[in-house]
């Protein structure tokens, strides 16, 4: 389970990375939707991936369902256009 901290748009990508956020803090080994909104944080849910090329879906954002859920948004992006540049390696 990913979670979303809904005011600073902040996405921890496990429970472990929220609790190290909150150094100062104890939690049970399973944080419940209500602790977490105590927090102002919604779990995320997988969305679903696009059916073509899904070794090419690259996340982008998040969804909420019509019953509040928030679920990952992914879209299809052909290595052609992705706009992510490659690292620059040193010369020696």
């Amino acid at each position: 389970m990913s979670i979303l901290h809904t005011a600073s748009n902040t996405f921890y990508p496990t429970p472990e990375a929220f609790k190290a956020a909150q150094p100062n803090t104890s939690f049970p080994l399973v944080l419940s939707e209500e602790l977490l909104a105590s927090y102002g944080c919604v779990p995320v849910f997988e969305g679903p991936h696009p059916a073509e090329g899904s070794e090419f879906a690259y996340h982008e954002g998040f969804e909420t369902s019509s019953n509040g859920h928030v679920f990952k948004k992914y879209v299809h992006r052909p290595p052609s256009i992705n706009t992510e540049e490659p690292e620059k390696q040193q010369e020696p």
